[in-house]
């Protein structure tokens, strides 16, 4: 898929016109390759963790270890050729125990409810190579509890608004930002005007779901991946 790039300014005027903006300056998400984890070259296990192994890379699957402090490796000495390159679904879900995991360089993905649930995980280190994460990846945990009010980074990715939004709030993504999880912003209808750098190539799913009160949304170039579908909804764009 090629790269788009430019400067995308969405203002609505007419349902059309925003369809046709969107369709020109976005990926849109029929066009997407999706990961499908029920489709892989073989399943195996380490002594730790439940491996997924499709054409050169590996996907952690699960965990059975006892370790508090967890360090994925970036490769497993009997898989050679094989490299980690995504937290599956629900990899790590309800893992209690865990206060600490370390997450290799080349990671590119954290799925669906990946560490949902882990309620004494206190520190997520996330490489900068990750830039897409999932839907309530981090739902439940003593990190996310943690954090301040506000945009919430994980790596280099806008994870999620935590709180309430003040009224008439403006978003501007930080610089070096890679990815926007799903429903990041959503139901923020205190949300006016959002605008991210060109270093973000994604966009998951719902992002903007019930943004009633968005009037303007800039999106600075390289976007490959974007489902913009629920910002059709945001009735004042």
């Amino acid at each position: 898929m090629e790269r788009e790039s430019g400067k995308v300014i969405l203002k609505r005027i007419t349902a059309v016109l925003m369809a046709v903006i969107m369709l020109l300056c976005v990926a849109p998400l029929e066009s997407i390759e999706e990961l499908n984890f029920s489709v892989f070259d073989s399943s195996a296990y380490d002594d730790e963790f439940g491996l997924i192994l499709n054409e050169g890379e590996i996907w952690i699957d699960g965990y059975y270890g006892s370790e508090e402090n967890v360090v994925i490796p970036s490769e497993f000495d009997d898989y050679e050729g094989y490299v980690v390159t995504k937290i599956a679904d629900s990899a790590f879900q309800g893992e209690t125990k865990i206060k600490s995991v370390t997450i290799p360089e080349g990671v590119n993905y954290i799925g669906r409810y990946a560490f949902e649930d882990c309620i004494s995980l206190e520190t997520v280190n996330v490489p900068d190579s990750v830039n897409r994460i999932r839907k309530d990846a981090f739902n439940n945990t003593a990190w996310y509890d943690a954090q301040p009010d506000g945009i919430v980074y994980a790596g280099k990715v806008a994870y999620a608004y935590k709180g309430e939004m003040p009224e008439n709030t403006s978003v501007v993504l930080k610089d070096g930002t890679t990815g926007v999880s799903d429903e990041a912003f959503a139901n923020c209808s205190n949300l006016v005007k959002f605008e991210s750098p060109s270093s973000v190539t994604d966009f998951d799913e719902n992002v903007f779901s019930n943004c009633t009160n968005l009037k303007e949304m800039i999106i600075n170039g390289n976007v490959f991946r974007a489902d913009l579908t629920e910002a059709e909804k945001c009735t004042k764009l």
